[in-house]
């Protein structure tokens, strides 16, 4: 399913609001606002074209050994 307007404007209020929630997350909440199911990676085509990624963060503390 495609998201018209209300439903992309939507995604940019879910994903300025919660910028570090992941994609399931982001899926989650749209799915209950706007009653449209989306798979997370169809949310994330739809964040990057919007030019909202979310918070990037490590996982993991770099490594103390390896060259980054």
């Amino acid at each position: 399913p495609k998201l018209d307007a209300e439903g992309r404007a939507a995604l940019a209020e879910i994903i300025d609001s919660a910028p570090d929630g992941t994609l399931a997350e982001w899926a989650d909440t749209l799915a209950e606002r706007a009653g449209c199911r989306l798979d997370p990676s169809t949310v994330w085509r739809y964040a990057r074209a919007m030019g909202r990624t979310g918070k990037k963060r490590r996982l993991a503390p770099r490594s103390a050994t390896a060259t980054t």
